[in-house]
């Protein structure tokens, strides 16, 4: 949904990270807030994640978009999701 280049990206930094143990153990979710439509990232295997946007609690699991191998790809993933969010006006900015 979100377009083969942030695909792309998303597979090739999991592929160059695969054989590494500390990459593994650092591995970040997208999350998208349910309230808000924005995305946030959150370490592999935390339960819940406060949105900074609108404060919203969200359950990791049931809100995951995509894994990055670390928190810099985690972050550029969110810039991207946020910008298409934006732009396909899916957006409630809470303020």
């Amino acid at each position: 949904m979100l377009g083969q280049d942030t695909d792309a990206l998303y597979s090739q930094q999991l592929e160059n990270s695969q054989n590494d143990d500390n990459v593994k153990s650092m591995m970040h979710v997208i999350v998208q807030c349910p309230r808000c439509f924005r995305h946030t990232m959150a370490k592999k295997g935390q339960k819940t994640r406060q949105c900074p946007y609108c404060g919203t609690r969200i359950p990791v699991a049931k809100h995951t978009k995509a894994q990055a191998p670390d928190g810099v790809t985690a972050s550029k993933l969110v810039r991207q999701f946020n910008d298409k969010t934006k732009k396909m006006g899916l957006d409630r900015w809470a303020k």
